[in-house]
């Protein structure tokens, strides 16, 4: 029989027999065969070349592993095609066994409103319109189908979460909704979810997924979260952009930022055409960023509604106080995520019978009830501790230590562990760990552990009921740091840290009728704050009128008014027009704007450039954007120790130039500390008793010297970045050398809105552009034993009097121009702001009344 060279060679039929030499049936042996055939290249004695049947047995075994890996593959399509059907099914648990209940067609929907959208049950809450909870209801199959979803092979096993059981209905929300408001309750699992079901719809196709956050320490933590759930490294496909640290690459597709790096963003990009979606989480928090952020995003959608890439905005928040967010999004759907919290037992002060009991000495309360908690409630319940500020927290976690000595034989070790924002990274990662065998952890935290992070192991809260924040009194141009009460939704949102991971209890260091008197709701940022930084940022995108930016809260009118004159009396901003209704930048504010500061600090390097002493000046603003460098008292140190060692730093000029000599004794230091550090032998050997030696050798040198190494980390960042901007603005670069007054003079014109002439009868100082208001220079001024003249100071401070922080001595010659020129301004500024607000008051459109139709 002839076989045609066409035939297909795997239809060939398989012999079982071989003919030999004599026409005899052989069973063939297989080993035996391949053997013979792989010796010397011969077969049956024949040596053959290539192009025969030797070649395909000299391949076999290769053959074989290409089978084997065609096998493999087939059985990854079927898995991939079981998995598909899966995120593509709604699926029911019944006796338990999953059984299919219905087959979901997915298509792809434009972010343009669709003509038939399918009509799902919409309940309405008390607190919210058109809010639909997730739930398990079906889409209808006679409608328009909802969008494809990708298969996401999750790498990382994690428990259940709520937002998990309605996540095929938040994809198809979160694809067809060019905006949505999504109100998830604490312990959802919105914040790492919802990015990832973004990227499963197909939203991150055409561009990144920006998640916002109001702190630095809640973006990392997430970010570090996404990415182990995603299975891939941090700065890869999840990465985050907080200041001074960018952990991206072009590849990202989920980068968290906070609020403030947005905007920094939005002034490079106005139109943000890098992102298809931004998620803006912790609305409800309203800080200002957050605010502003809201105000440009919503015209950038409108903007890019049109084109190829359409903007999509998601609006995450933990209360159900959403009306205001969907009104301003021009009724934007709302649905509801119910959260995972347990029961919570929440204790409140009762002062009948702790007669003795001080709402005021909350520090103090907090000790104490921590001391009841851990020899009352079983071991291995963790507690957290929530207090105002960072010196607070670091004497009530070294009085938890030293409470540690007087404790019962029985007892576990306390362990505290502090957590605010200005901690360094390693710091703040201790609160996140593993609680060690044999202790219990005491975390310390300012109100950062409210929203946003949630640190396993807590089941008791202890809340002191205070929070610290600045309210801007715009009449006095006063920005006062004052401690006051938290509100109601504060107050529940710190004892639901309690019950994330099991039920858990809430000490309130307060009574229950002080709570009833608590405010509904924080005060939002942008209505007590000083505005000139924000509308500085807003002009450069091209605002021209503030009062009629519409937020969604807008300011008040003298807040509005106030930031507009100090913005115009720095030389920052001047009018367009004769009414001085439009405002535009000067050449002076658009140098203010490349840098990531206050316009008065800006203006203070402005200065510099003309004194010649701008190296000083950058070294100065950069350490006055961090808290203090010098650290508090420590217990190895007495008073008389701590007074001599600052006195070592300090000058008669003043706070500023102390922090300048700080700063260069700690440069001398690491420049010979460097130096001899690379003249070790063991240097670039990857040494780590090396590094260990380096590290211990600087912790030794700030503790002798009372200095904090965060905040000096902290500021010298800051330092380097103010002068890769100068560079960037090709700034010359100069010196003063000794001659620290042309250092002085730079401070007193950059900040102579905040110069003090001393009054010798009332043994005060006089704000010199408002005389009625009186002010004394703060304890731990170097400048507090003395009365100069003339000062200027960085901020003001009220506590039980007013004082100044950061104070340095000036010459009043300097800065009486200046403050001549800012009264006048200010006596017309107020005349024609008010005669400009009655004129668009009038011009506002009045609402049509109904025509009364008659018929005779």
């Amino acid at each position: 029989m002839e076989i045609k060279s066409k035939f297909p060679a795997w239809k060939k039929k398989k012999r079982k027999f071989q003919i030999d030499k004599d026409g005899k049936k052989i069973k063939p042996n297989p080993g035996a065969q391949i053997s013979k055939i792989l010796q010397n290249g011969k077969v049956n004695g024949n040596s053959r070349q290539t192009g025969g049947q030797e070649q395909k047995f000299q391949n076999l075994e290769a053959l074989k592993k290409k089978t084997m890996l065609l096998k493999k593959k087939k059985k990854q399509m079927n898995n991939f095609q079981k998995e598909e059907e899966l995120l593509s099914s709604t699926f029911r648990i019944t006796n338990g066994i999953l059984k299919k209940e219905k087959k979901i067609e997915v298509t792809t929907i434009s972010t343009q409103t669709p003509k038939k959208l399918p009509k799902t049950p919409i309940s309405t809450p008390s607190n919210s319109k058109n809010a639909t909870p997730m739930s398990t209801r079906k889409h209808s199959s006679s409608q328009q189908s909802p969008p494809h979803f990708e298969a996401n092979y999750e790498k990382f096993s994690r428990p259940q979460l709520p937002i998990d059981a309605v996540e095929q209905q938040l994809m198809y929300e979160l694809a067809s909704q060019e905006t949505l408001i999504v109100i998830g309750e604490t312990g959802s699992g919105k914040s790492t979810q919802v990015p990832q079901l973004c990227v499963r719809a197909g939203i991150a196709n055409s561009g990144s997924i920006a998640v916002t956050q109001p702190r630095r320490v809640a973006a990392i933590s997430l970010a570090s979260r996404v990415a182990t759930e995603m299975g891939t490294n941090i700065g890869g496909i999840v990465g985050y952009h907080v200041r001074f640290e960018n952990a991206t690459c072009h590849k990202t597709k989920i980068e968290y930022m906070t609020d403030g790096i947005v905007l920094r963003k939005a002034l490079v990009s106005p139109l943000l055409d890098k992102y298809s979606c931004v998620i803006i989480d912790e609305a409800h928090e309203r800080s200002l960023h957050s605010d502003v952020l809201m105000c440009i995003l919503r015209q950038c959608q409108d903007q890019r509604r049109e084109t190829n890439n359409p903007l999509r905005l998601i609006i995450m928040s933990a209360t159900l106080q959403a009306e205001k967010f969907q009104s301003y999004f021009n009724n934007a759907k709302v649905v509801l995520v119910a959260g995972r919290t347990f029961p919570i037992e929440v204790f409140h002060v009762n002062p009948k019978i702790n007669k003795s009991f001080s709402s005021t000495d909350y520090v103090y309360n907090a000790v104490i009830c921590v001391k009841y908690v851990h020899l009352t409630e079983p071991k291995g319940r963790d507690i957290l501790v929530f207090l105002t500020g960072s010196e607070e927290i670091e004497a009530v976690a070294s009085q938890l230590a030293e409470l540690n000595g007087s404790l019962p034989a029985s007892a576990d070790v306390l362990m505290p562990v502090p957590l605010y924002a200005a901690l360094r990274p390693e710091k703040q990662k201790e609160a996140f760990r593993k609680t060690p065998q044999g202790a219990r952890k005491v975390i310390i935290s300012t109100n950062i552990a409210e929203t946003s992070v949630t640190i396993p192991g807590i089941r008791v809260v202890i809340d002191s009921g205070k929070v610290k924040t600045k309210r801007f009194e715009a009449f006095n141009r006063i920005d006062v740091l004052k401690v006051h009460n938290v509100s109601k939704a504060q107050a529940k949102q710190r004892a639901g840290r309690a019950g994330r991971d099991a039920p858990g209890k809430c000490y309130r260091l307060y009574s229950r009728e002080d709570f009833h008197k608590f405010e509904a709701e924080n005060m939002p940022e942008i209505l007590r704050c000083n505005l000139s930084a924000t509308f500085l940022e807003l002009m450069k995108l091209g605002m021209k009128n503030p009062h009629r930016l519409k937020l969604i809260d807008p300011p008040e009118t003298d807040n509005i008014n106030a930031a507009l004159l100090e913005l115009t009396s720095l030389g920052a901003i001047r009018p367009v027009n004769s009414d001085r209704s439009k405002f535009a930048l000067t050449e002076m504010g658009d140098a203010f704007c490349m840098y990531p500061l206050p316009p008065d600090h800006a203006r203070i390097l402005f200065q510099a450039q003309k004194e010649g002493c701008i190296m000083e000046a950058i070294k100065i603003v950069a350490a006055m954007q961090t808290d203090a460098l010098f650290s508090g008292a420590g217990d190895s140190k007495s008073d008389a120790d701590v007074d001599r060692i600052r006195r070592r730093f300090e000058t008669r000029e003043g706070d500023h130039i102390t922090l300048l000599k700080l700063v260069l004794v700690t440069n001398q230091f690491f420049d010979q500390l460097n130096k001899k550090t690379e003249s070790d032998a063991r240097y670039g050997k990857a040494n780590k008793s090396l590094e260990r030696e380096y590290n211990q050798t600087i912790r030794k040198f700030c503790n002798d010297n009372m200095i904090n190494e965060q905040h000096l980390k902290t500021a010298s960042m800051i330092e380097e970045q103010l002068k890769q901007i100068a560079i960037e603005q090709k700034v010359t670069f100069s010196t003063c050398g000794a001659d620290f007054m042309k250092m002085r003079k730079a401070l007193a014109l950059g900040m102579f809105l905040n110069s003090c002439e001393y009054d010798r009868q009332e043994d005060r100082y006089r704000l010199m552009i408002n005389p009625a208001i009186t002010l004394k220079i703060h304890p731990s001024s170097c400048l507090s034993r003395s009365k100069p003249a003339y000062i200027v100071f960085s901020e003001l401070m009220k506590t039980n009097d007013l004082f100044a922080l950061q104070v340095t001595l000036i010459d009043g010659d300097w800065v009486r121009p200046l403050i001549s020129d800012h009264k006048k301004m200010r006596a017309n500024h107020l005349a024609e702001t008010t005669e400009r607000v009655q004129q668009i008051t009038r011009l506002e459109p009045k609402a049509k009344k109904a025509k009364l139709n008659v018929t005779f």
